[in-house]
This record gives C-alpha cells, structure tokens and sequence, in this order.
C-alpha cells in the first residue's frame, strides 16, 4: 500500500474588526491584518473551486503526490 499527500482546496471567510476612514480603507487594513486561519467563521472542503477561466485562491483541485521516502 502507498502512502500519499493529499492537498484539499477550501473557501471560508474569517471576520475581522477594523477601525477604518471608509470602505477601501477597511478593506485593505483588513487584508494588512493578522488574520489566522483557525479562526474562520465558515470554511468548507472541495473537490474544485473554480470551473471556469477566472480563479482567485490558491488550490484550484485537489492535488495528490505519492511519498517516496
């Protein structure tokens, strides 16, 4: 039997509290912020996010690569 490293892509979202002049400035102070993983509000598994040309993540598939060691 093989063993395998299996990448999973996911989407979700966390909530972040930004003091901000207005909505561009929210924005971009939230994506300078400290955001963790760990503390989604929602994150849900897939097989594939994007069937289409345009994608915005960083794991379309998932990938499988077999260990060797």
């Amino acid at each position: 039997m093989a063993t395998y490293i299996v990448r999973v892509p996911f989407t979700g979202y966390v909530s972040v509290k930004i003091e901000a002049d207005n909505e561009q400035d929210a924005i971009r102070n939230a994506l300078e912020s400290d955001i963790d993983v760990n503390d989604a509000d929602k994150i849900q598994y897939h097989g594939q996010i994007v069937k289409g040309n345009v994608f915005y993540g960083v794991l379309n598939k998932i990938e499988v690569e077999e260990c060797v060691d």
